[in-house]
Formats: C-alpha cells, structure tokens, sequence
C-alpha cells in the first residue's frame, strides 16, 4: 500500500502538466474565507517560476499582487464554483509567463480540499488562430470563383446562395431562399446523411470536407464536394452555416480510388490519443493502452520498449542515425531533466508515423525515470502539407488571375499582384509604400475612401462599384471592382478584385456622344433639341426664344466643289454659330443645311442681337473663296400656352422670308465669287467673256434672235466654263501640250458646269447649252457627241464664239493669229468643229467690217 502511495505521488511529482492542491479555511461566518497551498508538483513550480518554499503553507491571500497577477483567473470563484455544483470546474486561464495558454480544470476530490490541473495548450491555440486566418482569407478569395456557394441558418433554410449554383441546377434565386436546404436540394436517400453532416458540423469550430448528391430542379444530380464551415454568434451558439462546392460529377471515377483512401485514413486515426510510456535507462516499466495500439505492440514486443530506437526507421527526416540519435536525447533529458522534440516512429507492421515527444525526467542518480508522452501527429502533418499545398495553389492562382486583386489595410495597399501592377502602372513597392488614394482620381477620392471605411467597420461586407485612377504613365483609367472584407494578419482589411473597364467606358461615352451630337459639326443633333426642348418647356424659362438658320447655297457648294467642301462649310457654320451665342443657349443640326438654336430666359431683343452677330461673322468668313451666307429667323415665346413647337414654326416662317429677299444678293454674291476664282486660275477674264459677248449677239442678231434668247445667249457667254473651277489651276495654266490624263480631267467641265448652273434655280434655262458648248457639228465632240442641229443653237454660237476670240486674241502658250489666218481657220473647221451656217454669218461680219 505504502508502495502504490510512493507510486502515485512519484507521478504526480513527475506529471507533465502543473498540478496544485488547496484546502479551504473556513472564516467566522461559516463562509471559506482563504485557501491553502498543500502541493505543489515540479512542472507548477516551472510554470510560474516560483519554488515550493514560496507557496507551500501560504494562504492566497498572502500572495504578493504580483504573483497573483499571474493568473487570468480567481482561485476563490474557480473553487466556490466546484463547491457550489459539485462537479469539475473547466476553464481555459491564461498565466502571463513565457506567453503560455492553459486549459485549467478543478476538481474537489475530499471535503474541503481541490485539487487544479493546467494542461498546456498553447501550440494548439496558435494552430487554431493561424488555421481560421487562413481559412477566413482563402474562402474570401473563393468568392469570387466559379465554385458554389451557400449559406444556411441554423435551421437548415438558404440564406443565401450564388449565381454559379443557381445555373448549375436550373433555379432562380426566389424559388429557393427561405426553403429547407436538405428538402429543396439533397435526394431522400441522402437527407439523413447530410442532416449529420449539418450535426457534426455544428459541434465543431473547424470546416468540414464531404461529398453529396445535389438535386437540379429537373431532378438531375450533381455530385458535388462540400467545403463547409459553422460560424458561431458571439454569445457561442451557431449563426449559420458557409458551404463552398466544385461539381465533381465528372471527376467521380478519377477521384474515387483517392476519397477511398482518404476516407480510410481518416477512420484509423480519427480521436488518437497520446501515448505514454514510462522507462528508466536500462528497462522498460509500463505504458499506456494507447502506446500498444500505436506501436501495434503484443506481449511479447512490450519489453522492447526499453529501446525506443527499436520502432525507429533507420534514420531520422534529417538522415541521422535513429539509434544514435535517440541515445542523445535520452541522455540529455535524464540530464537536464525535460525534452521536447519531434521523432518518427515505425510500428511493428513497418507503420512509420511522426510523433511530438516531451520527455520528463524524475528521481536522481541511479534511480531517474523517463516519462514519454507521446502525441501521434500524422494528421496536423498533413494538414500543414496541404495547407502549404493550399496557399501554393491559391498564389498561383492569385498571381495568375486576369484581374487585379489589392488587399487594403490602413488606407495602404498590403498585397498587389502582377495585374494590379500592370493595371496601375507601378512597380509593386510603389503601390505597397504609397497610401492607394494617391493613385485615385482626384474627383473620385471621397467615394471611394467613404466605401473603404464602410467595408472595415464592417458596416458593409460586400460593394461593387466603379472609379477611375491615374496611371503611372498618366493615362486616366476606369476600374470596376467587386470588394468585401476579410481579416488580413488578424485585422479587417478590403480585398478587391478589379476589372480593367476603360475601354468599355470609352466606348460608351462615344456612343453616348453620337446619340446627341451630329457627326459632322460637333453640335447636338435634333434628337437631342427636341428633348431639351420637352424639358425647358416651362414658366420658369420664360421668355424662350428660337432662332431657325438655313445655309444658303449648300447644293450649289456640293455640285461645284464637291461634298467635302460642303462639310467644310457646315463645320465653318457650327463654329460661327457657336462663337455667335450665349454659353447656355443650345445649338443643333436640325437637317441637311438647316440648325435651330433654343435660347432660355431670352427676348426677342436677344435673339435680334444674336442673328446680328451671326450675319457679321459670316461676312468675315469664307470658304473656297465664297462667303458664308445664312437666312436667319426668330420667334420667342413669352406665354404657357404656346408651345415651343408652334414658336419653332414662327421662326421657321421668319427665316423664309428673310431667304426670298435675301435671295437674289446670296446667290449674286455667291456666282461672283465662283468667277473671280475661276478667273484667278484659269484664262477666263472679264475681257474674253466680254469680247465673247460681242461676237456672239452679232451673230444672233443676223439670226434674228430675240430679246430672250440674246439674254440666255448673253448668260450662257457668262457661264459656259464656270465647271472649269474644279479643274486643277496647273491644268488650267499648262504650257504646252496636256497629257491624256489630264485632258479627260479637262472634258468633265461641261458636265460640272450643267450641274452648277441646275443647281441655281436662275441659271438652270442655260445648264443643257452649258453641257454641249464642246460638242462639234460632226459628232465628235465632248461629252455627249452631239451632231449637227442636235446640238443647241445657242451652244453652237458660243463655242464659235469662243473659237473665234481665242484665235484673234491667243494664250501664253498660242500666238494669236492674224486676220487672214482666222478666216482660213474659219473655213477649215467648217462643217467639222464649227456650224458651216454660223460660220458664214461670222465670215460676212468680219468682211463688214474690214
């Protein structure tokens, strides 16, 4: 009896965890008024640092504050507790020496005496913060992957659930959020399975990994891998479940041998204990059920535990000798009297496995004893193996994305990755030094920090919004981005996700331009007038005044100098019409040559003075030597009931009349100037036009023109080249002979000319003579090869006419020719060029008058 006492207290003096025992002292009032330290055991006496002489016999309340401060716990509430149930007291208390974490538990194993054990739990607490860091981060990070995702309450209803698991199985959202999951999702067969799934979960701070069937909602299934996690309120009850899944149903053949094999694993070392084995140096003395389990021992094979070395392999993960190595260790813990070390073992089966040792040494001399704990930790070395797996693959991943993913803390960006640092255009040291609202456009700052803060108070968890940023080569950039907190080194932190969106929102600025705005001007379009004008509609904007504007010879511009100059008289306008107005008024193409201008809070007298500026702009700008002219209306409305639209129509009547009286000075001015220009280029003055003129009403007077026909033959005389001035001027002037190109450059003239002279509504009687001027009495002329009376008369005297002028008065490059030359010339071309009738009528009129 005496022996197993020495036994008992032996393993107590030698236990690894810190043992103290205290017995209650009863004050007057019946009540225990203090606590006595009875015991001490070695490792208590290590955990605190103070020697058994300091606390053996001392009351708690004789304890320096100091040395009580030690304990995040009250000895007198822990034990009052144990009293008060009758039952073991467990708490986790925290001793404020070498950082340490403890699980405490008190017992009361006779009356008035308790008895408080601290097991060292440190390691494992650390494991558990780092484990749900991690895994906070990462199922942050999968939200934003193509994996399903749901979130159940704790009575099994979806909370939430996301797109991906949506498409997968053919629901939309409202037909499953408030529904039983197990119902709406799981097939009968499995409902009760899953159910354990949810109560085994609920039991346990730590995710859980497992397969099921999901139901589609045309009752197909879906095998799917469940990465699920419990989070607790913090009153510690569950809050809801958080499920991440990939459809596997493709890969089940493939992973079928692997989950196997998994699941095996899992049931041989599912609640391993520690094993404990108890040996002096030379012989072994007993061990735990455990340990023979572990080692796989029978009673044959106990006694060699004497030689731990023995269920080693040959060497160690480092490649020392295991039977070497293990005589060190044993010998430095009999010396310093404690060890802590990690060892791989090997069963009797060949079974090698990895195990945390901590070795106490009791007794002295001779008569030391080991004492092995032995912690099987083949599971947390996978578990570290595939969370080092994990991270590698979820930094491939992140570093890899088509993306920018930044993670935020403390206005700083924390973590960039290569595409945040393309997007940014920054070396990722800049980005990580430099608080990230620096790199934000300036009208953009407020938005975007109001958003941040909201994310790490966790007012919100989740945003997705747009902003822009300036680049680091300066370049405005647009960037859409889903963000949502997470804890970055146990601190909130915003992890965001950005899409690169500028080009996009160029795109829809262009076309958010082009819907109201014409092409050609810049000005708004009339689209964007008749808005405007539905919306200024109102008494408040009274007086409102119109003015409509027309372009006077746009055709005419079109038909002789081509379309592009006409553009460049529309955009000559569109700018004289902006320089002319008000910065509020609005100006719009309203049709081909036609633009409305819409002047809010404005009278007529407004108006007045804004036409007049218009007008004297437009005498002071010219476009191909031609001035700007436009006919001018306005009208105002200063009354509700009238409309705008019936205001438009005013102007627009008022603008008409202004065109008709205008009329005949525009187009005057406009055919003056296409003269002067074609005389500047060409050879065609004011004299030969003149000298052409008399010849040929000698000519129609023998014929007996009348008065009419002389005046269109006058016209005709006045216009017959005008279609020259779209003729290159180095054409016009040669010297010399043209080439063939150059010559059919010269025979499109006539077909320029008809097309200017139709466009003016005055010259159109002369356009057909103006087009066969060239052609000759024996068909071939240009362009249509007219022969004989089929080319007009008056056609017919002008290019006799002309003829006869340029021979008598020559070119730079001809000379002119003498009187006799012309009348031989005359005659020669009779009746090929020249009309053989018309030719006679000129031979008499040059004789009268020789």
């Amino acid at each position: 009896m005496e022996n197993k006492h020495i036994r008992q207290r032996f393993l107590l003096e030698n236990w690894p965890d810190a043992f103290a025992r205290h017995q209650a002292i009863g004050g007057s009032n019946g009540k225990t008024a203090d606590y006595l330290f009875l015991y001490i055991n070695r490792a208590f006496a290590e955990m605190t640092g103070l020697t058994r002489e300091s606390l053996i016999g001392k009351k708690l309340t004789e304890l320096p504050a100091d040395i009580n401060k030690l304990f995040s716990f009250d000895w007198f509430e822990l034990y009052e507790k144990v009293a008060s149930t009758g039952a073991t007291a467990r708490l986790e208390g925290h001793v404020e020496i070498a950082d340490r974490c403890y699980d405490v538990t008190a017992s009361c194993d006779e009356p008035g005496c308790f008895t408080t054990f601290f097991h060292d739990i440190t390691a494992l607490k650390r494991e558990e913060k780092e484990l749900r860091s991690e895994r906070d981060l990462y199922a942050s990070i999968l939200r934003f992957t193509p994996l399903f995702m749901v979130i159940i309450d704790h009575n099994g209803r979806i909370l939430k659930i996301n797109e991906v698991m949506l498409q997968a199985t053919n629901y939309h959202s409202h037909e499953v959020l408030g529904k039983d999951y197990l119902k709406t999702f799981i097939p009968p067969d499995e409902q009760e399975k899953v159910s354990k799934i949810f109560h085994t979960l609920s039991e346990s701070e730590e995710p859980t990994v497992n397969e099921n069937f999901v139901l589609t909602r045309d009752g197909k299934k879906l095998l799917v891998e469940w990465h699920g996690v419990p989070f607790y309120k913090e009153d510690g009850t569950l809050d809801f479940f958080y499920g991440l899944g990939i459809d596997i149903t493709r890969r089940k053949q493939a992973e079928e041998e692997l989950r196997t094999s998994e699941e095996k694993y899992k049931a041989a070392f599912e609640g391993s204990d520690d094993a404990i084995v108890l040996v002096t140096k030379d012989e072994f003395i007993d061990c735990n059920q455990r340990a023979v389990e572990l080692f796989e021992l029978d009673k044959k094979e106990k006694f060699r535990m004497s030689r731990p070395a023995h269920f080693s392999p040959p060497t160690q993960p480092d490649g020392r000798d295991s039977i070497a190595l293990s005589r060190q260790i044993i010998s430095e813990s009999l010396e310093r009297g404690y060890a802590k070390f990690e060892w791989l073992f090997q069963s009797t089966s060949g079974r090698i496995f990895p195990a945390e040792v901590i070795h106490t040494v009791y007794g002295s001399g001779e008569k030391k004893f080991l004492l092995a704990t032995i912690r099987d930790i083949t599971a947390r070395k996978e578990i570290e193996k595939a969370l080092q797996k994990s991270e590698e693959r979820y930094r491939l991943l992140v570093n890899n994305a088509n993306e920018a993913i930044v993670i935020a803390q403390d206005g700083m960006h924390k973590f960039v990755n290569p595409k945040a640092v393309e997007f940014y255009g920054y070396p990722a040291e800049v980005l990580t030094s430099t608080p990230f609202l620096e790199f934000t456009h300036p009208e953009d700052k407020e938005q975007l920090f109001e958003r941040y803060q909201k994310r790490i108070s966790r007012e919100i968890s989740q945003d997705k919004y747009t902003f822009r940023i300036i680049a680091g080569d300066g370049r405005i950039k647009w960037a859409e981005v889903n963000t949502t907190s997470v804890d970055w080194e146990g601190r909130p932190a915003a992890l965001t996700l950005i899409n690169d969106i500028t080009e996009r929102k160029q795109a829809e600025e262009k076309v958010r331009y082009m819907s109201f705005h014409d092409r050609l001007t810049g000005l708004h379009n009339r689209h964007y007038l008749e808005e405007e004008m539905q919306r200024l509609d109102t008494a408040r904007q009274l007086p409102i005044s119109i003015i409509m504007a027309d372009l006077n010879g746009l055709k005419l511009i079109n038909d002789t100098y081509g379309h592009s100059t006409g553009d460049e008289l529309l955009r000559s306008t569109a700018h004289i019409l902006r320089h002319s107005c008000r910065r509020e008024d609005i100006i719009a193409r309203w049709g081909g040559d036609e633009f409305v201008i819409l002047l809010p809070r404005a009278s007529a007298e407004i108006a007045s003075s804004i036409c007049l500026r218009i007008n004297e702009n437009c005498s002071q700008t010219y476009v191909e030597e031609i001035p700007v002219s436009i006919s001018l209306g306005a009208a105002q409305k200063d009354r509700t009931e009238k409309s705008l639209l019936e205001t438009l129509k005013d102007a627009e009547d008022d603008m008409y009349k202004q065109k008709l009286s205008n009329y005949h000075s525009a187009r005057s001015a406009v055919l003056s100037a296409l003269l002067k220009t074609l005389g500047a280029k060409s050879f065609e003055t004011e004299q030969h036009t003149l000298q052409m003129q008399n010849i040929a009403f000698q000519i129609g007077e023998r014929l007996g023109l009348p008065e009419a026909e002389l005046n269109r033959l006058s016209l005709l005389i006045t216009l017959h080249d005008i279609g020259k001035i779209n003729i290159p001027e180095k054409i016009l002037t040669k010297i010399g002979p043209l080439t063939a190109e150059e010559w059919e450059t010269v025979k499109k003239h006539p077909e320029s000319g008809c097309r200017i002279a139709r466009a003016m509504e005055e010259f159109a009687h002369v356009a057909e003579d103006i087009l066969a001027h060239h052609e000759h009495w024996d068909g071939t002329g240009y362009p249509q090869g007219l022969k004989g009376e089929e080319v007009p008369l008056l056609a017919r005297i002008a290019a006799i006419a002309d003829a006869y002028e340029v021979m008598r008065s020559g070119r730079p490059y001809k000379a002119a020719l003498s009187e006799a030359e012309i009348v031989a010339e005359l005659k020669r071309c009779a009746g090929t060029q020249l009309d053989p009738g018309l030719v006679k009528i000129l031979l008499s009129i040059l004789e009268a008058d020789s």
